[in-house]
């Protein structure tokens, strides 16, 4: 008879194992729209298996330009930050992360993706917010001062003491002396 593995959460047969090691899917888009959330909601299903980490960035600053093949950076994308070791017999169960910023360094990453993924299945799931609110959000979020001192720390003090309207008025000069 045929050979089938088994976990709590599927059934599959030896024949299809390695068929899918790749992430499934990439969440990208701007923040406070909502990636994380949706990322959270995806990896409720048992058939989903999160990443070592939500935010990869294997394709943009965690990229290790020092391997010398694209075999040995596919190797080191898939085992470092998804666990493609242990997918391989279950490819009924799939991967995938959430990484917001890829959608502004798409440039870096599309030839990344295509170089070290199987991207003919890959779903992108591009999360964007009305531009105003989301402003609001992110001044509000980094403005509070709840929260723990690491998170503060991270979080920075530039905006701190300026108003919403003075922070979008630096925005727009900045845009202008960088010719946008």
């Amino acid at each position: 008879g045929e050979i089938i593995t088994q976990t709590r959460r599927s059934i599959d047969r030896a024949l299809d194992a390695n068929e899918r090691t790749h992430p499934a899917y990439l969440i990208l888009g701007a923040q406070k729209a909502g990636t994380t959330s949706l990322y959270e909601y995806i990896n409720q299903h048992p058939w989903v298996v999160r990443a070592k980490r939500r935010e990869t960035h294997c394709l943009d600053w965690r990229w290790n330009s020092h391997l010398a093949s694209t075999e040995e950076r596919r190797e080191y994308c898939l085992n470092e930050y998804y666990h493609a070791e242990s997918m391989g017999a279950y490819p009924s169960l799939i991967t995938g992360d959430s990484t917001p910023s890829y959608l502004l360094d798409y440039w870096r990453v599309i030839p990344r993706v295509k170089e070290v993924f199987d991207h003919d299945g890959l779903r992108f799931v591009v999360m964007t917010r009305d531009p105003i609110k989301r402003a609001v959000s992110h001044y509000k979020m980094v403005t509070s001062k709840d929260g723990t001192p690491e998170q503060l720390a991270v979080r920075g003090s530039e905006w701190r003491t300026s108003t919403l309207e003075e922070v979008f008025e630096k925005d727009i000069c900045d845009m202008k002396e960088d010719g946008l």
